[in-house]
């Protein structure tokens, strides 16, 4: 993927995606001048040319309710959107960046095991991407917090426990998992498989 094949992307998008930089977000999270590839990829499975995977994402005024991957192939126009609903919004464009599609799948699987049991609720993003400056003035985020790679997001769903999902992003086993029990959300990262729970005291257990 490069900046050539975004520009064909033509999607019904805020103008805001239409007029962006293409090369600048294309390097935000790939890092420096290595071109970044955005086809979202699973290491882990293989997706069956049957699959069709269908995500609901709610932030503020802002739906992400799409097919996004179908017929065995992924929908750029879908990611981009993804990415913008994923976006700093401290940030204007700078915070519009290339999200980690792996991402894509893990809230899906998680978004279907609750269909399955007759849970049909948006996940609500409470924060996806954030730069430097933004995750230094959130409350008690990490140094090398994996928002700021374009690699984790916190949710929340109505009426759903915060410590089910967790429990079904552990059992996903695709990477990091952090409940914030006060908060009623949860973490969920690509990195490193690990578990870890903020208590009353403010105190990490775990990780």
């Amino acid at each position: 993927m490069d900046r050539r094949d975004f520009i064909k992307l033509g999607a019904v998008v805020p103008s805001a995606l239409l007029a962006f930089d293409v090369d600048n977000f294309l390097g935000k999270v790939g890092g420096g001048s290595k071109p970044l590839n955005l086809a979202p990829v699973e290491n882990t499975e293989v997706l069956g040319s049957s699959d069709e995977r269908f995500l609901w994402l709610l932030r503020g005024d802002e739906h992400f309710k799409e097919v996004y991957y179908v017929n065995g192939r992924y929908s750029l126009d879908s990611y981009k959107r993804f990415c913008w609903i994923m976006r700093d919004m401290h940030e204007g464009q700078d915070g519009f960046v290339a999200i980690d599609a792996s991402l894509m799948n893990l809230l899906y699987k998680i978004q279907n095991m609750l269909v399955s049991h007759g849970m049909r609720e948006p996940m609500n993003v409470n924060s996806g991407y954030r730069s430097p400056r933004t995750n230094a003035m959130t409350e008690g985020s990490a140094k090398n917090s994996y928002h700021m790679k374009g690699k984790a997001i916190d949710i929340t769903i109505a009426g759903a426990d915060a410590t089910l999902l967790g429990v079904m992003g552990m059992m996903m086993q695709k990477g990091g998992v952090g409940f914030y029990p006060n908060k009623n959300f949860i973490h969920l990262d690509t990195g490193n498989i690990r578990t870890w729970t903020i208590g009353s005291d403010g105190a990490m257990r775990g990780a």
